[in-house]
């Protein structure tokens, strides 16, 4: 990225009154180019010139290049050089996105939408923004969208994040997006509402997604308050872990304890697993299994968990789970039944391409008697 002022001198002439900022564009001289160059100065007259004709397209500024500014005289101001979308510098990250509008915050800050196409099938749309802000040396920064990676899902089904896979399936396609146009990212946020430029009350869905943990911190919007607070941990956390230690306690020393958060953010115990009702720790290894693989998928890595699943066939060192979702498991102990396998998950591609399937390395096996593993106690 390459920003280089060459002559403070011919920025400002004595006489020039400054003009509101506003989001008027630079022309070349022919016309057929624009590119917006934020600043309080009065611009009129002022032209540019492009490093490269394939940079005009669609009569704004794009791609990778240069481009000069000129003042009312044909002095030469300012050479920025770096990416380009719709007329905007995005500096050394490129942006391939449709800008949808811009406006001025204030005098100090600009942002522009630009809008992501989903695949998921919803009736959603994903949009982004991207800032610039000005600088101590009264020009302005690049356009930044990372840190953080903001995403809005516009739409009218409110009824899509209620269903926790289905808020798992839009957060992987932001995710990948985060991953493609900002691979540094580790913050996403998410909101959910049905305008295209919500205020705060207009927000019915929020959520913080720390792409290190693959935790997702959830708030939603009751009577324009945002009161309720939800968990979403999908990868293994420590309940897995405490359940682990639960199950292998016949070779785990009783002092290795496993501190854990609950979803009322009271902390817990390895101890305490005997008070917590059997029922909802299986279940909760039940739900585990989309959450591991959509983790999985997310990161690219493989990761550890514990979950009840029932094994179908048996050949060797391999077996083939159906439910709750296509697994290979690979290891020692394998029969054929439902059982708490505790292992190394990895996502494979399905065969719809959207469809969770997954392989584990199995560490440890617990054959159940009943079904869903509801005997483990």
């Amino acid at each position: 990225m390459l920003r280089k002022v060459i002559s403070l001198a011919l920025l400002v002439s004595a006489w020039s009154l400054p003009v509101a900022a506003g989001f008027d564009m630079l022309p070349t001289k022919d016309g057929q180019c624009r590119f917006f160059y934020p600043t309080d100065k009065n611009t009129q007259g002022w032209t540019i010139q492009v490093s490269s004709q394939d940079m005009c397209q669609n009569g704004t500024v794009n791609k990778h290049g240069q481009v000069t500014i000129y003042n009312a005289f044909g002095a030469p101001v300012e050479q920025i050089y770096g990416f380009f979308n719709g007329g905007y510098w995005t500096g050394d990250k490129e942006l391939s996105a449709d800008v949808i509008a811009g406006y001025a915050e204030n005098s100090d800050t600009y942002k522009v939408s630009f809008e992501l196409s989903s695949g998921t099938g919803f009736d959603i749309r994903y949009l982004s923004q991207m800032v610039s802000q000005k600088q101590k040396d009264t020009t302005f920064a690049s356009f930044s969208f990372c840190q953080p990676f903001r995403v809005l899902v516009q739409t009218q089904d409110y009824g899509l994040f209620q269903d926790k896979s289905l808020i798992t399936e839009i957060i992987d396609e932001i995710a990948q997006y985060a991953k493609k146009l900002c691979p540094a990212e580790q913050k996403i946020q998410l909101f959910g509402s049905s305008k295209e430029r919500p205020t705060q009350d207009d927000v019915f869905f929020y959520a913080d997604i720390d792409l290190t943990t693959a935790q997702i911190d959830v708030k939603r919007n009751d009577a324009n308050a945002f009161s309720r607070q939800e968990n979403m941990i999908l990868i293994s956390n420590e309940l897995d872990k405490k359940v682990e230690v639960q199950i292998e306690q016949n070779v785990v020393d009783e002092e290795n304890k496993v501190p854990d958060i609950s979803e009322e953010g009271i902390e817990v115990n390895a101890r305490d697993i005997n008070k917590l009702d059997a029922s909802e720790e299986i279940s909760s290894l039940l739900d585990k299994v989309p959450h591991l693989l959509t983790i999985s998928r997310l990161t690219g890595k493989t990761v550890h968990g514990s979950v009840v699943v029932k094994i179908e066939r048996v050949v060797d060192k391999t077996a083939d789970v159906i439910t709750p979702l296509p697994l290979q498991l690979v290891g020692d102990g394998l029969q054929t039944g439902w059982a708490i396998v505790t292992g190394d998950f990895s996502y494979e591609t399905g065969r719809l391409g959207a469809e969770l399937k997954g392989r584990a390395n199995v560490t440890s096996v617990v054959p159940c008697q009943q079904s869903y593993c509801t005997d483990i106690k």
